[in-house]
């Protein structure tokens, strides 16, 4: 019979075959960067699911052990949120580089790039056009849009919402993934600025706040199906051959959107059996 550890390590063998299976089938064969796109937020998610897979291997030779785990293990979780978090931030910005639609509204909130250090659009005199002296225009624009995408960080549910409005997702029938995803991002924010420290006093105090590997897994599920989702969505406005110019939810044909929400519920936890 296999120790607690031994059932550990094939459980996250198992689960990195999984993982590989659900990258290799996310595929539009029209939509060649919704699939590179796609793959690269699930190899994202993999790192995550590791991290988690692997805490769970270490909690499995303390079997036995009274009392709650020590922070040198929970600070797995801690890594896996703060990782998890950068692939919410990751995904999210390269779907606005996809989808942003190229209109002169869109276009008027972004600051020329390298004119200023904050990035903020203002008035310019012609002068400051000697730089870019042989470059097209468009050119002037995607690299300005790229500057201002570096600079683009969410750190409330708030912004991830203004997001998914701008590129046309409709964020509403994600409200169950999106209140998971506040609480995820309330707890890296207290990881990262504060190192999650408690400093409550009294009896029974830790040095940390208490983490459950539950709640890290429900995150990373939910924003496996946001960002799924949101990438199947993209493979169907590539499929239509064009760009965006306003709200893209408008113009999907129905049948489109409809097999595009079907294929991002096969979520590793419901079809590829990812999830720990």
């Amino acid at each position: 019979m296999d120790s607690p550890a031994d059932s550990a390590r094939n459980n996250l063998a198992a689960k990195d075959r999984a993982i590989k299976r659900a990258i290799n089938r996310f595929d539009f064969p029209a939509a060649p960067r919704a699939t590179i796109l796609g793959k690269r937020v699930l190899q994202n998610l993999s790192r995550v699911f590791h991290l988690i897979t692997f805490y769970r291997a270490e909690r499995a030779t303390m079997v036995g052990r009274a009392g709650r785990v020590s922070h040198h293990h929970s600070d797995i979780l801690r890594a896996a949120v703060v990782l998890l978090h950068a692939t919410l931030e990751d995904g999210l910005r390269s779907l606005l580089w996809h989808l942003l639609p190229r209109s002169p509204e869109t276009l008027s909130e972004i600051g020329l790039v390298g004119l200023n250090n904050h990035g903020r659009p203002e008035k310019f005199h012609l002068g400051e056009l000697c730089r870019f002296r042989g470059k097209r225009v468009e050119e002037l624009f995607e690299e300005s849009i790229s500057a201002y995408l570096q600079r683009e960080s969410y750190n409330n549910v708030g912004d991830v919402v203004r997001t998914l409005k701008t590129i046309g997702f409709d964020p509403a029938k994600h409200a169950t993934q999106l209140k998971l995803i506040s609480a995820l991002i309330q707890r890296r924010h207290k990881i990262v600025h504060n190192a999650d420290i408690d400093e409550s006093r009294g009896a029974g105090h830790q040095f940390t706040r208490s983490i459950k590997v539950s709640d890290v897994e429900k995150w990373t599920e939910a924003v496996n199906i946001l960002l799924r989702d949101a990438c199947s969505y993209f493979g169907a406005i590539e499929q239509m051959g064009s760009r965006p110019s306003g709200d893209v939810s408008k113009n999907v044909p129905k049948r489109v959107r409809k097999r595009a929400q079907g294929e991002a519920a096969m979520g590793p936890g419901e079809s590829h059996g990812v999830t720990s």
